[in-house]
């Protein structure tokens, strides 16, 4: 998939999950195909969901992965259940997976709770919430 046309695949409208990102032609949230991914294989998943194809996982990935979809100083640590924003070095699904891979074997998913957790292929930081003075 070129490196921009995933852009093509995901769609924001307001009558469709409240303007949640979804993938086109679906009612499928890009956050649910995301957080799938994190536990079942490519395969499995369009097994269980024919509708959705390989380009549309990749797409979702892209998506949650583009440097311009949000701001991080807007959630603090402590104010949520916890970010982990992902950066690799090149957009690919390999990529992703092996930064995933990579933090999973050194932190535990509760050590990173109600944290923000930058992941790149060299290293890992971790924002925690100030103690107060």
């Amino acid at each position: 998939m070129a490196s921009e046309a995933w852009r093509d695949r995901i769609v924001c409208d307001a009558g469709l999950h409240g303007g949640e990102p979804c993938i086109r032609d679906t009612r499928i949230p890009v956050a649910v195909v995301v957080a799938s991914l994190a536990d079942v294989s490519h395969d499995e998943l369009l097994k269980q969901d024919p509708q959705l194809s390989r380009e549309d996982f990749q797409a979702a990935l892209y998506y949650a992965a583009d440097k311009g979809s949000g701001d991080l100083r807007a959630y603090p640590p402590g104010t949520h259940a916890g970010i982990i924003l992902l950066r690799p070095d090149r957009e690919s699904i390999v990529e992703f997976r092996n930064l995933v891979e990579d933090l999973l074997n050194k932190h535990t998913l509760d050590s990173l709770a109600g944290r923000v957790t930058v992941a790149v292929s060299r290293s890992v930081r971790i924002r925690r919430q100030e103690k107060p003075q």
